[in-house]
């Protein structure tokens, strides 16, 4: 669900909830009110935060993120570039 690490709000929530237990880890109630709609949900409306949480419930997840096999982080690695290089773009694009 989350397609594009640039994003102010996708940074933020993948820095709360890495994985699919830390989703879960205070109950959708909890969960739902953290991430209610506010400047800092930013172009995500809470109907995506409810997706999230129903997937958390039915993904096996990544229990352990210090475990993470060669292939995800090759493909983490690779996301994280992308976002860096897309980031450096629009800065350059400001500057001018």
């Amino acid at each position: 669900m989350i397609k594009d690490l640039t994003q102010p709000t996708s940074l933020r929530f993948l820095q709360a909830n890495p994985t699919p237990a830390s989703i879960l880890r205070n109950g959708r109630e909890r969960f739902g009110e953290k991430w209610r709609p506010r400047r800092r949900c930013g172009q995500w409306q809470l109907g995506k935060f409810q997706q999230l949480y129903n997937l958390a419930q039915h993904s096996s997840g990544l229990k352990d993120p210090y475990r993470i096999d060669k292939f995800e982080i090759k493909a983490l690695a690779h996301d994280l570039t992308d976002a860096l290089a897309k980031q450096q773009m629009w800065l350059d694009q400001a500057m001018t």
